[in-house]
């Protein structure tokens, strides 16, 4: 697959925290629509991704970033600015249009995580994923990711999140 040219712009202005609600509430409903409720969806984006939300994670050292090509946003991507005390970066979101699936995209994006994260001292890269969501698994598993254990934690609202956490050691 072809190298595709895209930067990170981390999300600080109002009107780029709209622009990642906008490109999320796009991608949420396909990438989920046959795992969990629209009501989870709509649930889910409205706390993770509220304003306050992007802007409270920001402070305490988890920016979300604009993943943009020489045309236009396509997706968006957040993972921690310095690792944990266990030398783990975590990813928290990766979310592209789908007009961007199976190009090679979301591995390139990856890559600049795992630099990112080595570049800050990190030994590995660990992420949730919903034990259901078969592509997003396939596409981490070829990233060189593991499932690390399975969980289910209570998200609020009445729903749960029932996850993999899927582990990449950096070398």
């Amino acid at each position: 697959m072809q190298d595709i040219e895209f930067t990170l712009r981390r999300a600080e202005t109002d009107d780029d925290i709209a622009a990642a609600f906008r490109l999320v509430s796009t991608i949420w409903p396909i990438c989920y629509r046959d795992i969990i409720t629209d009501e989870q969806i709509r649930y889910m984006l409205d706390t993770m991704y509220a304003p306050e939300t992007i802007r409270r994670n920001t402070a305490a050292g988890t920016p979300l970033y604009l993943v943009e090509t020489p045309t236009a946003p396509i997706g968006v991507v957040s993972f921690d600015a310095m690792p944990n005390a266990d030398g783990v970066v975590m990813l928290h979101k990766i979310y592209l249009l789908p007009d961007w699936w199976g190009k090679g995209m979301g591995q390139q994006l990856m890559q600049r995580v795992f630099a990112a994260a080595k570049a800050v001292g990190a030994s590995a890269v660990e992420l949730d994923v919903n034990q259901r969501n078969a592509r997003a698994i396939r596409a981490y598993e070829r990233a060189g990711f593991f499932v690390a254990r399975s969980f289910v934690e209570d998200i609020g609202g009445g729903f749960s999140k029932i996850d993999h956490r899927m582990r990449k050691e950096l070398t």
